[in-house]
């Protein structure tokens, strides 16, 4: 018996959506519109992460969410779709990324980048409603303004402490818009925002669910009971009501008779998010230099006197997180208040004495003095306020806090502290000359990550030269800075994911900014695969040897995480022709759009498009016909195939945490601060922290000798992620990058440009950071349930596959001199003694099934027990 229904949804939706279309004023009419409705979202920040989350799993068909900024760790208590893991990375991509994996028949788009009035209009007219979730007054201005002249629905949310708004803008003849309301703009000193005044995350969430609620009845097509009305929650009272707005202002700016913005188009008329309000915080200069004093200049004072007299003007509340000792707090607006004998009676007699004054942010205190000096003219009292540097309270506060390490950096920006951790000369690198440019331009995200080599080429003498301005003044530089001024100092790791992967600034976003000049010869590294095509050669050799003696006989997948420019790979896939295996589908991990390109020329033949609602997004055939998948994330690989991965130059991108044991045989962890200068240092956590109690193993705590560690949380969830692919479903996986076997004893971070060794806390976003990769934590980590080979030496796994016997066959090929040269030379960097040949590990490893067998055979290819005498391998 067939059946029909009155409507276009298809069964699953009916199942999938059931609880909310059973609602009789919903039903599946308003479930129908939703499917076909887009809403964009302008923040995805504590109202954003609820809004987001319910209008993707009721079944909006398209959510756009725009957001320029990344997270950080003071944003998870209410951002709640965010994890410790995400930090660093950009709120839109994370959010549109966890929201796939919940309902993926709803399109989610990110948009990592600011609301400008020159892009504004080209966002919103591609959606049909507007969630305004922004936490500064002039993008609320600048999206309303957009919203009318487009005649798009606005539902605003706002929320600060304990109390939220909402409310629907510009839905009918007569409701008002934002401007009608609120027609004056605030100043920026007039604005709380939640750095200043905080937010409890219970509260945004209350209003941000209440806002997708609206949001979802206008998709719907029903009314909503908050067009021209303002609903209020004051969290701390429970209590909520309804107040009705007056009708639209018929001398409104936008929306009145007469107009004053008439134009979508970037005019001076539209409102721009300016910096006052966007960093939320207005430097006061009321005082000179010389009427100030400097962090340093007081801390020498305090050690030299035990009577100072400090008055903290913060609010008692943020007094209680952490002082110094000998502060008295008097509140700002309280000392305002208080009369020349109430506060004589408090600092006691202060004839002839100097009183200093301190806040959060230096702008209170300078005002205190100017209130104290007026009251105070006839006394020879010397109020001096102290210069608050980014990060010198947060030093104060997290001695009950984070626990950081109280004393100043020095004034010398490469001295103390700074050169003691980062100056030791690192391993000598390998001096490369361009054979093909690499365009690994994006980091990809905790376990999406492609490395690179980095190499100190002819180029080092220039990158002496460059100008110091540049290494300064970055935007990325500036955003950090300005970040810890108000948050106070982050950990190395937070920094690299900052410095690498921070959408549109970060170093390998800078493909689609300046092009692939920055890469290569005229750049800052190259990898091994553009290097010398034996090298891959090699690896294809290995994957199709390693798998005959498997015993596997069917379909398998062959996945490369960091695929750069394909260059790897389509060598590999050259061997596989090679050998006439035509079992094999090719499987790319890349976020980066303008990289899944490059990779799809090197690979193919002809172009394809991306594709929406399915695990991967691009499909593919390379020239012999092989298929080809690319993913955002590893988790979207089919996980249930036998698998094959290869990672070479993988790990040396993700972010590590770096520890240092102190006198008294404590850990304390690298932090990233500012200095008396306003420079980006290094600084030690004065105690432990969650840091050092939860990533420091035993095993390196018991090691007396042990002063320094480092350690990758991400490289470890990437190698027990493999080992539970390969223990499920059969497969095995290399990886090849430079590191140590658990040797190293002191920490690795370094930086390079323009092929030389720089300052890592330098050219933020524009110079490559690295770090070695621990070998051998990484085996400790899955040894328990898989078979691991090494690491060796990469000379020593290359020769062992017959690297020299290739690259004779090849020069017998070549017909000139100069060729032959050029490859003898390009051999001879991947096999140095001295550079990458033994600066470079490879590691496999395998299921336990598979041991009896690699045991007979005395261990895989490139890992025999038997080692070789390689002196005289390199050639000349």
């Amino acid at each position: 018996m067939g059946t029909s229904a009155d409507h276009s949804l298809p069964s699953e939706d009916v199942q999938r959506y059931s609880r909310q279309i059973i609602v009789k004023e919903f039903g599946v009419g308003g479930q129908e519109n939703l499917s076909k409705a887009a809403v964009l979202i302008v923040g995805a920040g504590g109202l954003g992460c609820p809004v987001a989350t319910y209008l993707a799993t009721s079944g909006v068909g398209r959510v756009g969410v725009v957001d320029y900024d990344v997270i950080a760790i003071d944003n998870i208590h209410r951002q709640f779709q965010y994890s410790e893991e995400s930090v660093g990375r950009s709120k839109a991509e994370e959010l549109c990324r966890v929201l796939e994996k919940v309902n993926s028949k709803t399109t989610l788009t990110p948009h990592v980048e600011m609301l400008t009035p020159e892009n504004a209009h080209l966002l919103i007219k591609e959606y049909d409603i507007v969630a305004d979730c922004s936490d500064n007054p002039e993008t609320r201005y600048l999206v309303n303004d957009v919203c009318v002249l487009m005649d798009k629905p606005l539902v605003s949310g706002s929320a600060l402490q304990w109390e939220g708004q909402l409310t629907v803008y510009n839905n009918g003849k007569n409701c008002p818009c934002y401007r009608c309301v609120f027609p004056n703009r605030p100043t920026a000193e007039s604005v709380t925002n939640c750095s200043d005044g905080g937010v409890l995350g219970p509260v945004v969430g209350v209003v941000g669910s209440m806002q997708a609620l609206e949001i979802i009845k206008v998709a719907a097509g029903m009314t909503s009971s908050l067009t021209g009305s303002m609903w209020v929650y004051d969290g701390l009272a429970a209590r909520v009501r309804t107040i009705r707005l007056r009708q639209r202002d018929p001398k409104c700016a936008v929306c009145g008779e007469n107009p004053t913005i008439t134009s979508t188009a970037p005019s001076s008329n539209l409102a721009v998010c300016t910096s006052e309000f966007c960093e939320k915080t207005m430097p006061v200069s009321l005082l000179p230099n010389s009427e100030r004093i400097s962090c340093n200049e007081y801390n020498k004072l305090r050690k030299n006197s035990e009577s100072l007299r400090l008055i903290d003007t913060r609010p008692r509340n943020e007094f209680a997180i952490g002082r110094l000792k000998e502060a008295i707090n008097i509140p700002f607006d309280e000392l305002n208040k208080k009369t020349k004998e109430e506060l004589v009676e408090l600092l006691g007699n202060t004839s002839g004495e100097e009183v200093f004054l301190v806040c959060r942010r230096g702008n209170d205190s300078q005002r205190a003095v100017v209130n104290l000096r007026e009251k105070f003219t006839d006394e020879k009292i010397n109020f001096t306020d102290l210069i608050e540097p980014p990060g010198f309270l947060q030093t104060t506060l997290v001695d009950a806090a984070l626990g950081l390490d109280a004393r100043s950096p020095p004034d010398d920006v490469n001295g103390g502290l700074r050169t003691e951790l980062h100056s030791r000369s690192p391993p000598s690198r390998s001096r490369f000359t361009d054979t093909r440019h690499d365009a690994q331009h994006e980091m990809l995200r905790m376990l999406r990550s492609g490395g690179v080599t980095r190499c100190i080429a002819r180029a080092c003498s220039s990158a002496a030269t460059d100008a110091k301005s540049s290494a300064e003044n970055t935007v990325l530089s500036r955003f950090i800075k300005d970040k810890i001024k108000v948050s106070g100092p982050i950990t190395v790791h937070e920094y690299m994911q900052m410095c690498i992967g921070s959408p549109s600034v970060g170093y390998y976003s800078q493909f689609s900014r300046q092009g692939s000049e920055i890469f290569g010869d005229k750049g800052d590294f190259i990898t091994a695969p553009e290097l010398c095509q034996m090298f891959g050669e090699m690896i294809g050799i290995w994957c199709f040897y390693e798998l005959g003696y498997t015993g596997h006989r069917g379909a398998w997948q062959l996945v490369e995480c960091g695929p750069g420019t394909g260059q790897l790979m389509n060598d590999v896939v050259g061997v596989l022709n090679m050998f006439q295996e035509d079992k094999v589908s090719i499987h790319l991990v890349e976020t980066s759009d303008s990289l899944i390109l490059e990779q799809e020329r090197t690979l193919c033949a002809k172009p394809s498009e991306f594709i929406e609602g399915l695990p991967h997004v691009r499909y593919n055939k390379t020239r012999s016909g092989m298929e080809v998948y690319w993913y955002r994330s590893v988790d979207d690989v089919p996980g249930d195939k036998f698998s094959v991965f290869i990672a070479n130059e993988f790990l040396d991108a993700l972010p590590i945490h770096q520890f240092r044991r102190n006198d008294k045989g404590r850990w304390s962890e690298v932090y990233v601060n500012l200095d008396s200068k306003g420079e980006l240092c290094f600084m030690l956590s004065k105690n432990e922290n969650l840091h050092t109690k939860g990533l420091i193993p035993d095993s390196v705590r018991d090691e007396k000798s042990l002063i320094e560690w480092e350690i990758s949380p991400f490289s470890g969830m990437f190698v027990n992620q493999v080992a539970e692919r390969i223990c499920s479903h059969g497969g095995f996986a290399v990886l090849v990058d430079y590191g140590h076997d658990n040797t190293r004893k002191n920490l690795s971070l370094r930086a390079y440009h323009k092929h030389g060794e720089t300052n890592p806390l330098e050219r933020c976003g524009e110079q490559d950071l690295t770090a070695d990769v621990n070998f051998g934590h990484l085996k400790s980590l899955v040894e328990d349930r898989t078979v691991v080979y090494g690491p060796v030496d990469q000379r020593e796994f290359l020769a062992q596959l017959g690297i020299g016997l290739r690259l004779r066959k090849l020069v017998e090929q070549l017909k000139t001199r100069d060729e032959q040269e050029a490859l003898i030379k390009s051999y001879n960097m991947l096999m140095s003694e001295e550079g990458m040949g033994t600066k470079f590990k490879a590691m496999a490893m395998y299921p336990q099934t598979l041991k009896n067998i690699l045991e007979k055979r005395g261990g895989p290819v490139g890992f025999a027990s038997s080692k070789r005498n390689l002196k005289e391998e390199t050639t000349k």
